[in-house]
């Protein structure tokens, strides 16, 4: 009665066998070498997988591009707030001071050494004022919203393309 140990074998890759240098019921030891796997299968799937990662660094690259542009908006977003801000004070300044020029045209049409027409001209000129510094709050609010839509996309931005180099979740994927 003869009896042997068979063992099933199992390898960590798949593809078809090239060569198999044993023959049925040889004796093996430790290190023999008992089939050979097409590395073919395997290097198409190394290769397939280097062009994945290369495409990923080339997405992660221009997502940094992207962040970049939108970090850039958002400066020019600010300066735009401050222009509009340094605009508003300035007609702050002109509608207080065509208050003023109102307010004494018409001290003097009541006092009765004013002109009409003066007084007129300068209600339209303090209105237009008033007008034009209301206009130039809108104009503050907009620049203020758009300021906040650029920082929160470049928030949205900053979280999609995650830490950089190769901890990048997409790259170590």
């Amino acid at each position: 009665l003869v009896r042997a140990q068979v063992i099933q074998i199992v390898p960590r890759v798949s593809g078809e066998l090239t060569r198999v240098p044993i023959r049925n019921n040889q004796l093996v030891k430790k290190g023999d070498l008992l089939f050979e796997i097409d590395p073919r299968t395997f290097q198409d799937q190394v290769n397939f997988a280097s062009a994945q990662l290369a495409n990923m660094h080339d997405i992660v690259n221009s997502l940094v591009q992207q962040v970049q542009s939108m970090r850039d908006a958002v400066k020019q977003s600010e300066s735009a707030v401050n222009e509009a801000k340094f605009e508003m004070e300035s007609y702050a300044a002109n509608a207080q001071n065509a208050k003023v020029q109102f307010e004494r045209a018409a001290a003097l049409l009541k006092a009765g050494t004013g002109d009409l027409r003066d007084y007129d001209n300068r209600n339209a000129a303090y209105l237009m004022a008033v007008a034009q510094w209301n206009s130039a709050r809108s104009a503050v609010n907009r620049s203020t919203a758009e300021l906040e839509r650029a920082r929160a996309d470049l928030a949205r931005g900053i979280a999609d393309l995650g830490v950089l180099g190769e901890d990048n979740p997409r790259i170590r994927r």
